[in-house]
């Protein structure tokens, strides 16, 4: 497990910045813990004689990260700006006034 060595009460201190570069690192770190891992993984795999099969690679033993977020939309990034401003009892501009206005 990786462990970025910061107590709960540090994390709510950070700033936005920190924050992201922390979770950078984290992700970094859990990579390179998954590689590590393949090839331990891919080691003892090859330990066993195995007659007309081809060798294990470290890759075989990577997790496969097909689920990419897309890219969000300036659309979406309205929605959830919306939603949010609602919650909490803003109140919101008619999308006409705004255009008019030029922002």
């Amino acid at each position: 497990m990786v462990t970025m060595g910061l107590a709960h009460n540090d994390i709510g201190r950070l700033t936005l910045r920190q924050f992201i570069r922390c979770v950078e690192q984290y992700d970094k770190l859990r990579d390179r813990q998954d590689q590590w891992n393949a090839v331990i993984c891919a080691t003892i795999a090859n330990t066993v004689p195995r007659k007309g099969k081809k060798k294990i690679t470290p890759k075989d033993f990577l997790p496969k990260h097909q689920n990419k977020r897309k890219a969000q939309t300036n659309v979406d990034m309205i929605r959830v700006m919306d939603g949010m401003a609602r919650r909490r009892g803003a109140k919101i501009p008619d999308r006409s006034v705004v255009r008019e206005n030029g922002i």
